[in-house]
């Protein structure tokens, strides 16, 4: 009888301990495959990027005519601060504008979404990097998002070294490369908590304004070092690179910095609408513009843009800058 009741005991266990696994990985797959396809159906910000990305690879020159596709690659202030119809319409005979703008990004979201669109085949003629001067000597990535949408594999031990990751955020930022449901999930909370607290975005972008990617004994010197690295990695791929410093309603500390270690390097460093006269009212959150604000900056930035571009591109023609498919 004992022996009868052992063995029905022990199959009960081991049913449940099977049942118990394939639930775990039914609910498993079950949030991998939603991250992976119904996130980007409900979250038009996840939707947005997987377009501009897609939009962006595909860019190609136009051999036969000076026109050409223009990138204009950045974050949040990307967004918000241009407006692409008007910037198109100003910059129609150089070029179409495709912006790819990707929020919470800084300099090492963008080299490494650079090296990966450009190893998909994208061939703009001009790169339009907008940043603040602390996003450019920023020394952190977007988590675990940067890992799954915009790094590749073959950057990741590269990304990690650089981000000054141990080997427990290497495997974060391996697993995160893998899984569609651990890259995003930080998105899909911070979408659940805003439902819960609308102004949740205002408040994470006040706690990390003190977050300046750690301490640089030589802001300048790592300033030029990256300016060239970026310029190089463009300029390899046939592209030359402009930077633009956003505007903003507490200004941009090291804004003069910037602009003194792109001359040093021959760059553009463009401040548009520094001279103009803004208001706390022109910007919706304290940080990003008014639609109505970013049409005046969109005119004002489109001026200088284009003599910008003016400039790079008849230096281009003076020194072409062959296309390096295999470069990295």
């Amino acid at each position: 009888m004992r022996s009868s009741t052992s063995n029905s005991e022990t199959r009960t266990a081991l049913w449940a301990v099977k049942f118990l696994l394939g639930t775990v990985t039914v609910v498993v797959l079950a949030m991998e495959l939603g991250a992976r396809y119904l996130v980007p159906l409900v979250s038009w910000n996840t939707r947005r990027f997987h377009t501009e990305c897609s939009d962006v690879i595909g860019i190609r020159k136009n051999t036969k005519t000076a026109d050409s596709g223009i990138l204009l690659l950045g974050n949040s202030l990307t967004y918000t601060d241009i407006d692409l119809d008007i910037l198109n319409k100003a910059l129609e005979p150089t070029g179409q504008v495709h912006r790819w703008a990707i929020d919470n990004t800084n300099y090492l979201d963008w080299y490494y979404g650079l090296r990966r669109i450009f190893r998909a085949g994208a061939r703009p003629r001009f790169v339009i990097i907008g940043a603040r001067t602390n996003h450019l000597l920023a020394r952190h990535v977007r988590g675990r998002f940067f890992a799954h949408y915009i790094m590749e594999w073959n950057d990741l031990s590269d990304a990690s070294s650089r981000t000054g990751a141990n080997l427990t955020d290497l495997s974060t930022m391996a697993v995160a490369r893998s899984s569609a449901f651990y890259g995003s999930r930080e998105e899909i909370f911070k979408r659940c908590v805003t439902l819960l607290l609308p102004r949740f975005p205002e408040l994470g972008r006040l706690m990390g304004l003190g977050r300046r990617g750690g301490k640089h004994l030589d802001a300048s010197a790592l300033l030029m070092d990256r300016l060239i690295e970026v310029r190089n990695l463009c300029a390899n791929h046939g592209a030359q690179l402009v930077i633009w410093i956003p505007v903003t309603s507490d200004g941009d500390p090291l804004g003069d910095l910037a602009v003194q270690a792109g001359r040093k390097v021959n760059l553009p460093v463009l401040v548009p609408g520094r001279q103009s006269a803004w208001t706390t009212a022109d910007f919706a959150d304290g940080f990003h513009m008014t639609a109505t604000a970013s049409k005046r900056f969109t005119s004002m930035f489109a001026k200088e843009l284009q003599l910008a571009l003016d400039h790079v591109g008849f230096a281009e023609s003076l020194d072409p800058v062959k296309d390096l498919s295999s470069a990295p």
